[in-house]
């Protein structure tokens, strides 16, 4: 397919095309009906499609732009959104409240961030992950050796500081008494 002429272009919503029963799309101009196949069925739709691309190149070379210093902190952070999106949170203890909840492996002197991954959501089996919070910071702390993680009580366990001592990394944090391991 070329590209669409400015005369063949209809000012019509994605939204209602993809409303519209399967004969009406037909006498659309074949541009348009290559863009609905496209948005209906090559879209994987967990993640907001238009900047994953972006956001996974910028995300991949951050690691590359910055070495951290000895200490790094892996936190959640809450960006303030409230617009249409199947992943945003609502958090109360947060000062926006509605966002989109990121996991941050930062440096702590300078506050670069150096991983991130974004929280889309509970798996697809339906029930709650089991040590989210040590795959959290396994994944964020991914090409660190010989530092010194600090984070929350959410993320801490002993399971989490003996998988880190094996990366030669060591833990600070408070762990529950009573979290399931």
């Amino acid at each position: 397919m070329g590209p669409i002429k400015e005369v063949d272009m209809v000012p019509v919503k994605v939204v209602d095309i993809i409303e519209m029963e399967a004969d009406s799309r037909e006498q659309l101009p074949n541009e348009v009906q290559a863009i609905i196949i496209d948005h209906v069925v090559n879209r994987d739709l967990t993640m907001a499609e238009a900047v994953r691309e972006v956001w996974e190149k910028w995300v991949e070379h951050l690691p590359y732009l910055y070495n951290p210093g000895p200490e790094v902190t892996v936190d959640e952070q809450l960006v303030p959104f409230r617009g249409r999106c199947p992943f945003w949170k609502y958090m109360p203890s947060k000062p926006a409240k509605y966002g989109i909840k990121i996991w941050v492996a930062c440096d702590a002197q300078s506050s670069y961030t150096w991983k991130m991954q974004v929280y889309t959501g509970k798996l697809t089996s339906g029930g709650p992950e089991k040590n989210q919070g040590m795959r959290v910071v396994l994944d964020v702390t991914d090409g660190l050796r010989g530092h010194n993680v600090t984070c929350d009580n959410f993320f801490t366990s002993c399971e989490l500081s003996q998988q880190l001592l094996k990366r030669k990394i060591t833990i600070v944090g408070t762990v529950r008494k009573n979290k399931p391991e």
